[in-house]
């Protein structure tokens, strides 16, 4: 675990006094979402929609944490990181691994489990686990490259972008045309049904991935 650093929209866990012990849910299989059947008594087995595209369910991701220090500086720590969440809308957890590879995840947060204090004279201690939801974890990464970066599709599904500054735009569809001026190294997120995106082009960045974890 010392090998991964974790952020949320921008702010360090360390730096909030915030250590993640363990974690579960970063890079799993998705579970598909049930497909469409028919049960004939008079035929053997059960028939499946086979044709259709495959799609999937929200991912969870558990960050197991806990905070250490002065009594007042873990009550000050638990306070910020539920501050956080008291945004509307969803929130950038980005994950750095050791070889420089992040990973990015669109999540609100569903429960927290109670902190555990643990106030004595040798030390402070409060557990807790962040329980996250990526509401829709298909997603396309594009990196930018400084300056305008432009965004050109035609899409039939409601499709996301977030720009990685804390900025978006949802519910897109149809012929769309984006712009935005966004510093270099951003990791720009194309969310929803993206192998269902057409004629699709772009200036400024670079295409990352297409993530299905």
């Amino acid at each position: 675990m010392s090998k991964l650093l974790f952020n949320i929209d921008g702010i360090n866990f360390d730096q909030i006094g915030i250590i993640v012990s363990t974690v579960s849910g970063l890079v799993s299989l998705l579970e598909e979402k049930e497909r469409l059947s028919s049960d004939d008594n008079q035929s053997h087995g059960k028939m499946y929609d086979m044709l259709s595209p495959i799609k999937y369910k929200e991912k969870e991701i558990v960050l197991n944490c806990y905070a250490k220090g002065k009594r007042l500086e873990v009550v000050r720590s638990i306070s910020s990181i539920a501050s956080i969440f008291k945004a509307p809308g969803t929130h950038r957890l980005t994950v750095y691994a050791e070889n420089g590879l992040k990973l990015p995840y669109e999540v609100i947060r569903q429960k927290s489990d109670d902190a555990t204090p643990d106030f004595n004279t040798s030390k402070n201690l409060a557990k807790f686990s962040l329980h996250l939801i990526e509401n829709c974890p298909v997603k396309r990464v594009l990196v930018s490259q400084g300056g305008v970066v432009t965004l050109d599709f035609v899409t039939d599904k409601m499709i996301t972008v977030s720009w990685g500054d804390g900025t978006y735009d949802r519910d897109l569809f149809g012929t769309v045309s984006l712009s935005k001026n966004i510093g270099a190294g951003n990791q720009i997120l194309m969310i929803g049904d993206i192998e269902e995106i057409n004629s699709f082009t772009y200036t400024n960045c670079k295409d990352q991935w297409d993530i299905l974890f």
